[in-house]
């Protein structure tokens, strides 16, 4: 069993760009003038504790927020590929995997679709019974069978270790050392980050400003 990324190619620069971006909720401010890159060379990990404002920067790069101040540059033509820990929002739990795939890619040919599933071990009945009654495990294979197919340039996995074994860990692993693309990786797996990434994005909470403060740590 194996993970594998298609090459979508390489684009030009900037990729993603955080420029003096400042954003909170209402009128306490989660993080000031934050400067960050992301391209198809990076390998970050963004760790820290639960609720410093990790899961808001993701959805700052996926333009769900407007920044108050500062600007989120990013290239038109990119293609992200998002696995959260909510990513079954975007299945429709009373379909099968196959059925969820040829409602995302209607033109594609079915048995193409099946054997990209398989790949994942998803085959037979379990590629055709809706999701609803698969382990966690498998939607989380079915999630990663349709991330890669959508040939993203930049993934962002937040927490993707979890329902995975230990097999399909270290494959998913070896498979993010091949990819052509940028990875940046919100997990607290010790060992799946030291194994991927190259660079660290540490958040921490500023308690007496109530401020995210980002640093930066190179293997």
């Amino acid at each position: 069993f194996s993970f594998s990324f298609i090459d979508a190619g390489q684009l030009g620069r900037p990729i993603v760009q955080i420029e003096g971006v400042t954003f909170g909720f209402k009128d306490k401010p989660l993080f000031k003038d934050v400067h960050l890159n992301l391209d198809q060379q990076s390998r970050v990990a963004l760790v820290g504790p639960n609720g410093a404002g990790k899961s808001t920067l993701l959805n700052l790069i996926q333009d769900k927020h407007t920044p108050w101040e500062g600007v989120v540059r990013v290239n038109p033509s990119l293609r992200i590929g998002i696995f959260t820990q909510h990513h079954l929002d975007s299945f429709d739990l009373t379909l099968s995997a196959l059925d969820n795939m040829k409602k995302k890619w209607p033109l594609v040919h079915e048995q193409e679709l099946r054997s990209h599933l398989g790949r994942y071990e998803i085959q037979g009945n379990d590629a055709l019974k809706p999701l609803k009654f698969v382990s966690g495990g498998q939607k989380s294979r079915v999630a990663f069978a349709v991330l890669t197919w959508s040939k993203p340039h930049i993934v962002i996995l937040d927490e993707p270790t979890n329902h995975l074994d230990m097999g399909a860990i270290i494959a998913l692993a070896d498979a993010l050392k091949k990819f052509t693309g940028g990875v940046l990786i919100i997990s607290h797996d010790q060992h799946f980050i030291t194994s991927v990434c190259s660079e660290i994005w540490q958040v921490k909470i500023k308690v007496l400003k109530h401020l995210m403060e980002i640093s930066k740590h190179i293997k």
